[in-house]
């Protein structure tokens, strides 16, 4: 009788334990709702510091000691913490979360730590720092701000598309009119804004293109021409690239439409094809080596306009290394890329400036 209530007992506790170890779980569209909340709140957090932590950095920045980063930091969780809560959703899940959802996959208490951390060694440096390692990852310190949710001062905008052509922003994959909506109310608050756009290598060059369309749509609404000329820029680069040569990996194109603006100069076209032949302003090139042999015997790389052309089915990578390769070269300073259906345009274009 004694020993059966005892393995009564001892089962009860064991099925107590296990209950409370399964762990919550924050779903990637929570996560995206609490990082959304967190932008739109980005503002009143950076500015509304309580009086004690303002005290204690006004009187660190004196000392020079250090001891003010740890009330920021806290302040900073708990403004998160209160979001997470109005969300349904504990920090310590949202936190595991973000480490799986963010950009750089680290928790959001490990890059608030961080951020927190090279403001304060920086503070006295003229200019803003740029560029950190972060466990063997060189990643920019706009990465960090913007994955933080607290880049208001930025423009800058970041865009994941997987192999499958989504959309995904802070973890969650949305298209269709939701997406533009996103993008109109919540990403789109500046006329002068850079585009960051991160694909799969495996991604079809189509996805990017119809990304782009819609942006180009967004931008030039009705309801943004109070602000002014649309001016940014979409720099691009593969979901794999936070590593130490990213910013070797990184490929940039001017902001431009072709769909409404009209090719003004072009001095050489690029034609990458389905068949992943390159053409060289209608000449076939056997490499890439010797495409960019064949430029640099004949570019005027401060003035000559280089525009790269892709098909749709081609895999974005290919067209992102061939950017790579002429940046590096200093061969590609002015142009941008396009759909191949502009192909004769931009081939008569570059006929009538001769």
């Amino acid at each position: 009788m004694v020993k059966g209530l005892i393995e009564l007992i001892l089962c009860v506790i064991f099925l107590i334990s296990i209950s409370g170890c399964q762990e919550e779980e924050c779903t990637p569209h929570q996560h995206f709702e609490i990082m959304r909340e967190i932008r739109a709140s980005q503002e009143e957090i950076c500015n509304n510091l309580p009086p004690l932590a303002l005290f204690v950095g006004r009187l660190d920045y004196v000392l020079q000691i250090g001891f003010s980063k740890k009330p920021v930091r806290e302040y900073i969780i708990r403004c998160v913490k209160r979001i997470c809560n109005r969300q349904g959703v504990s920090y310590r899940a949202f936190d595991r979360a973000h480490q799986k959802y963010g950009l750089l996959e680290l928790s959001y208490t490990e890059e608030i730590t961080i951020d927190i951390n090279e403001r304060w060694k920086n503070r006295n440096r003229v200019g803003l720092w740029d560029y950190l390692d972060i466990k063997g990852r060189t990643i920019t310190s706009e990465d960090l701000h913007y994955d933080l949710g607290l880049d208001y001062h930025s423009g800058l905008i970041i865009i994941i598309i997987d192999k499958d052509g989504n959309t995904v922003i802070d973890g969650l994959a949305i298209e269709g009119a939701e997406l533009d909506t996103l993008l109109k109310n919540h990403y789109c608050s500046s006329g002068a804004v850079v585009w960051h756009i991160k694909t799969h290598p495996q991604v079809k060059t189509k996805h990017v293109f119809d990304l782009m369309d819609d942006i180009f749509v967004i931008m030039l609404a009705d309801s943004l021409r109070e602000i002014g000329p649309v001016s940014g820029m979409f720099t691009f680069s593969e979901s794999t690239d936070i590593t130490s040569d990213r910013l070797k990996r990184l490929v940039s194109s001017e902001f431009s439409n072709p769909g409404i603006y009209t090719f003004l100069k072009v001095d050489f076209v690029i034609h990458i094809a389905e068949s992943d032949e390159i053409f060289l302003n209608g000449e076939r090139q056997s490499s890439i080596e010797e495409l960019v042999n064949h430029l640099k015997d004949s570019i005027d790389s401060k003035k000559d306009v280089v525009h790269v052309v892709v098909d749709d089915e081609v895999l974005w990578s290919k067209a992102l290394e061939i950017g790579r390769r002429l940046r590096d070269k200093g061969l590609w300073i002015h142009g941008n890329f396009y759909r191949s259906k502009y192909l004769a345009e931009m081939q008569s274009a570059r006929r009538g400036t001769q």
